[in-house]
Protein backbone atom coordinates (compact mmCIF):
# COMPACT_ATOMS: atom_id res chain seq x y z
CA UNK A 1 0.00 0.00 0.00
CA UNK A 2 1.95 3.49 -0.85
CA UNK A 3 1.11 6.28 0.96
CA UNK A 4 0.27 10.28 -0.37
CA UNK A 5 2.97 11.71 1.96
CA UNK A 6 1.74 15.38 -0.24
CA UNK A 7 -2.04 14.76 1.23
CA UNK A 8 -0.66 14.47 4.65
CA UNK A 9 1.49 17.70 4.03
CA UNK A 10 -1.80 19.48 2.36
CA UNK A 11 -3.98 18.40 5.21
CA UNK A 12 -1.68 19.73 8.43
CA UNK A 13 -1.29 16.22 9.21
CA UNK A 14 2.25 15.13 8.79
CA UNK A 15 2.17 13.59 11.98
CA UNK A 16 0.19 10.53 10.26
CA UNK A 17 3.17 9.83 7.99
CA UNK A 18 5.63 9.81 10.80
CA UNK A 19 3.15 7.28 12.41
CA UNK A 20 2.60 5.21 9.31
CA UNK A 21 4.32 1.30 8.74
CA UNK A 22 5.73 2.26 6.16
CA UNK A 23 8.04 4.93 7.92
CA UNK A 24 7.90 3.00 10.67
CA UNK A 25 9.87 0.22 8.85
CA UNK A 26 12.00 2.33 7.09
CA UNK A 27 13.46 3.78 10.16
CA UNK A 28 14.07 1.07 12.17
CA UNK A 29 16.21 -0.27 8.69
CA UNK A 30 18.08 2.77 8.66
CA UNK A 31 18.73 2.96 12.67
CA UNK A 32 19.75 -0.58 12.42
CA UNK A 33 22.21 -0.29 9.16
CA UNK A 34 23.61 2.65 11.33
CA UNK A 35 24.10 0.66 14.28
CA UNK A 36 22.00 2.99 16.17
CA UNK A 37 24.65 5.61 16.15
CA UNK A 38 24.52 9.63 14.89
CA UNK A 39 26.36 9.99 11.80
CA UNK A 40 27.06 13.84 12.42
CA UNK A 41 28.85 13.08 15.53
CA UNK A 42 30.71 9.79 13.92
CA UNK A 43 31.87 12.37 11.17
CA UNK A 44 33.57 14.56 14.21
CA UNK A 45 35.15 11.27 15.86
CA UNK A 46 32.50 11.26 18.60
CA UNK A 47 30.39 8.39 19.54
CA UNK A 48 26.41 9.21 20.02
CA UNK A 49 22.87 7.23 19.97
CA UNK A 50 20.70 7.92 17.57
CA UNK A 51 17.16 8.28 18.01
CA UNK A 52 16.22 9.81 14.85
CA UNK A 53 16.37 9.35 11.06
CA UNK A 54 16.52 12.58 9.51
CA UNK A 55 15.56 13.48 5.92
CA UNK A 56 18.26 15.59 4.24
CA UNK A 57 15.81 16.92 1.59
CA UNK A 58 13.04 17.92 3.90
CA UNK A 59 10.04 16.10 3.54
CA UNK A 60 7.78 18.91 3.06
CA UNK A 61 9.88 20.33 0.10
CA UNK A 62 10.29 16.67 -1.14
CA UNK A 63 7.55 14.54 -0.17
CA UNK A 64 8.48 12.30 -3.23
CA UNK A 65 11.64 11.43 -0.99
CA UNK A 66 10.14 10.60 2.03
CA UNK A 67 10.87 6.89 2.31
CA UNK A 68 13.96 7.03 -0.29
CA UNK A 69 17.48 5.89 1.35
CA UNK A 70 18.88 7.93 -1.24
CA UNK A 71 18.75 10.18 -3.50
CA UNK A 72 20.58 11.85 -6.54
CA UNK A 73 21.80 14.96 -6.46
CA UNK A 74 22.31 17.94 -9.12
CA UNK A 75 25.68 16.07 -10.27
CA UNK A 76 24.28 12.76 -10.62
CA UNK A 77 25.62 10.94 -7.44
CA UNK A 78 23.75 8.95 -5.52
CA UNK A 79 23.52 10.35 -1.80
CA UNK A 80 22.07 9.35 1.58
CA UNK A 81 18.45 10.62 1.87
CA UNK A 82 17.98 9.16 5.43
CA UNK A 83 20.75 9.76 8.11
CA UNK A 84 20.50 8.17 11.65
CA UNK A 85 21.65 11.15 14.21
CA UNK A 86 20.87 12.12 17.71
CA UNK A 87 18.49 14.62 19.16
CA UNK A 88 20.80 17.64 19.29
CA UNK A 89 21.84 17.33 15.70
CA UNK A 90 18.74 16.64 14.85
CA UNK A 91 17.92 20.23 16.49
CA UNK A 92 21.06 21.46 14.48
CA UNK A 93 19.73 20.13 10.87
CA UNK A 94 16.44 22.35 11.74
CA UNK A 95 17.29 25.87 12.47
CA UNK A 96 13.95 27.10 12.09
CA UNK A 97 12.60 24.88 14.79
CA UNK A 98 15.37 26.48 17.90
CA UNK A 99 13.67 29.88 16.51
CA UNK A 100 9.80 28.41 17.47
CA UNK A 101 11.26 27.09 20.66
CA UNK A 102 13.38 30.29 21.95
CA UNK A 103 11.06 31.69 24.99
CA UNK A 104 10.30 36.05 23.98
CA UNK A 105 11.60 38.31 26.73
CA UNK A 106 8.20 39.40 28.48
CA UNK A 107 6.24 42.88 26.84
CA UNK A 108 5.24 44.12 29.90
CA UNK A 109 6.46 43.46 34.06
CA UNK A 110 2.94 41.52 34.39
CA UNK A 111 4.15 38.94 31.86
CA UNK A 112 6.61 36.44 33.40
Amino acid sequence: MSIDVKAYIESGDLHRFYTCAQWLRLRAEVLAEDKYECQFCKDKGIYMRATIVHHINHVRRHPELALSKYYIDDNGDRKRQLVSCCDKCHEEQHPERMKQNKKRAPITKEQW
